[in-house]
């Protein structure tokens, strides 16, 4: 589906490059984008790109780094200042989860998916997903009230959002107006453990 020629072109053309292929994914789904495909949609030659980007894998290397910083962006700065118990700050780091999860299941896919993590490439983005979930660690461990083991509770708590998430996203076991009840049973089950 070829998209009317855009004035993407001005001073950072890398950053126009990133922002139209995270709007190609969004509308049309990672199969849709190509370089050859996102030339078009920018309006400028594949050469252009190449100046830029040495390949298809480090154009997604580029937008995963950039979905992980919206990512924190859009889940952790709206708990920083969350003044609420525990339980509910968790439970409010669980559904804003969720929420970017689901609003952007093609960019979430590449963040979290195998297409990046098993190929060869640069390592700022699994860097920053390493940090993403550090700092999932430590916000969960500083609420949590003396937790026996907080590394293995952190990563069972990552493992279950991303797993509702997968399972939502790939249209298997629940309905998307289920998860947020899903959630909130596995948090309230987190819960009772303390």
């Amino acid at each position: 589906m070829s998209s009317p020629r855009r004035s993407y072109h001005h001073g950072d053309l890398r950053a126009s490059l990133v922002e139209a292929a995270l709007t190609i994914i969004k509308l049309q789904g990672m199969d849709a984008l190509s370089l050859r495909h996102l030339a078009e949609y920018v309006g400028v030659s594949a050469t252009a790109i190449y100046h830029h980007f040495h390949d298809k894998q480090d154009l997604l290397g580029a937008l995963s780094l950039l979905g992980l910083q919206r990512f924190e962006h859009e889940v952790y700065a709206k708990l920083e200042h969350d003044e609420s118990d525990w339980q509910t700050r968790y439970r409010n780091f669980v559904h804003a989860y969720l929420n970017f999860a689901l609003e952007e299941p093609e960019l979430y896919e590449l963040m979290f998916g195998r297409s990046l993590w098993k190929q060869p490439g640069d390592d700022n983005y699994r860097q920053a997903a390493r940090q993403a979930f550090r700092r999932y660690s430590e916000a969960l461990i500083q609420t949590l009230p003396e937790a026996d083991q907080p590394l293995r509770l952190a990563q069972m708590g990552w493992a279950t959002l991303h797993g509702l998430v997968r399972m939502l996203n790939d249209g298997l076991a629940f309905r998307a107006e289920d998860i947020n009840h899903i959630a909130d049973y596995a948090v309230d089950w987190l819960v009772r453990r303390f």
